[in-house]
């Protein structure tokens, strides 16, 4: 005990007399502590994906013989364009919005519609949240484990992480006032079945898309749905010298490469709306967009809530029903100056290079009887000229931004 004392004292010189190698050594500790935390975790991770993987592995196994004899129309995919989804989703009502003489139709429909002047302090929506993990029923999960194993092959090099997103597991509406209830799934899933419809399943001969939807030609209730959907969000923003913020995103990511996209674009995660036993409102879970606007454009975003737009919850054909919150939001900031704050955002690597198109609402809402032909040209300009490389995000926000001005601006 004497030995164990004169040692303690001998430590506590030791580190007086060296207090500067006494900080670096406790920062050296704390750093290899992190670094084992992180690998422990991305072993667990591994681990869980490998066993799912063996998992299915036998299902598949089980249902086609033994391993390795695959079907040769596996990899297949037969993307529909968007007037085959208008086609092939006939008993959905899709959204059709008139700009001056010029109609147009997009594949996905309205769920939900703004209310009032669409500020999202002044919608009637509250979301709840169930502790409990979606998974994929085991039909499904078999059908698709051929592409999941794909995607596991692909997940380093695509820099894909297998989150937990919220999805939307039911939503109810009494008198003024939905209810959105949310619970977690797993991210690979979604990838696996709402980003991949269009797969060609093996053990069936048919594209996902038919398999789920194929006799009904339209989207389940969400509380019905075998489906992920997880929620997305979408933000239009207009700049202070009235460009539209467009982002043109980068091909090797797995999301919408290559295309035109809305000004940002993400998906509720993190704490975003996990709030055991209590409703929270859009206002409240609008933390979710501005971390995203902070992650793909720098710079910081919130309080000014006031001047944050809904623009309606659609459910994207493409995606068989998938939920995306549509949002408008008016920049203090020129294009230069929003061009300068990206090149240091966290995400910076997924875009290849932001774009301005001329919107100018500010011309519009100064003489509406005056101006509104101007404004429509514009509008019509763009959704012309962006048509064969801009994905639904970036035509489809363009057009609720525009129908939000027109009548309830």
């Amino acid at each position: 005990m004497t030995w164990s004392f004169d040692f303690l004292e001998e430590a506590i010189s030791w580190v007086k007399a060296h207090r500067l190698w006494s900080v670096v050594a406790a920062l050296g500790i704390a750093g290899i502590s992190i670094f084992l935390k992180t690998l422990v975790s991305r072993a667990a991770d591994d681990f869980y994906e490998a066993r799912k993987l063996g998992r299915q592995e036998r299902r598949h196994q089980n249902r086609n013989g033994a391993k390795g004899q695959r079907p040769a129309n596996e990899n297949k995919t037969t993307e529909l364009s968007s007037s085959e989804l208008l086609k092939f989703y006939s008993e959905e009502r899709p959204i059709v919005i008139s700009i001056s003489d010029k109609e147009w139709s997009f594949p996905a429909s309205i769920e939900i519609m703004p209310e009032g002047d669409g500020r999202v302090g002044h919608q009637n929506l509250e979301f709840s949240y169930r502790d409990h993990l979606f998974e994929l029923d085991p039909p499904l999960e078999s059908a698709t484990q051929p592409y999941y194993r794909k995607l596991l092959e692909q997940k380093d090099q695509l820099g894909l992480f297998n989150g937990q997103p919220f999805r939307l597991a039911s939503l109810e509406t009494n008198g003024r006032k939905t209810r959105i209830q949310v619970e977690r799934c797993w991210y690979f899933d979604s990838l696996r079945t709402n980003f991949s419809m269009d797969q060609v399943l093996p053990d069936h001969g048919i594209s996902l898309r038919e398999y789920i939807h194929g006799k009904t030609r339209k989207f389940e209730s969400f509380s019905s749905s075998r489906l992920p959907n997880h929620m997305g969000l979408v933000v239009i923003i207009e700049t202070l010298d009235g460009q539209l913020l467009t982002q043109k995103r980068s091909r090797r990511v797995a999301v919408r490469g290559g295309t035109l996209s809305s000004s940002v674009s993400g998906t509720f995660e993190k704490s975003d709306l996990e709030y055991p036993g209590k409703d929270i409102s859009l206002e409240d879970a609008l933390r979710a967009v501005y971390r995203e606007m902070h992650a793909e454009m720098g710079g910081r975003f919130g309080g000014r809530e006031q001047e944050l737009v809904f623009l309606g919850l659609v459910r994207e054909f493409r995606r068989g029903g998938f939920p995306d919150f549509y949002f408008y939001w008016r920049s203090d900031r020129a294009l230069e100056q929003l061009k300068l704050d990206a090149q240091d955002a966290e995400e910076r690597g997924e875009i290849d290079e932001f774009v301005g198109l001329p919107f100018n609402t500010d011309a519009f809402l100064h003489d509406k009887e005056k101006e509104r032909s101007a404004f429509e040209k514009r509008v019509n300009n763009i959704l012309s000229s962006t048509e064969p490389k801009a994905n639904l995000t970036l035509r489809l926000g363009v057009a609720l931004t525009y129908q939000h001005f027109v009548e309830r601006a």
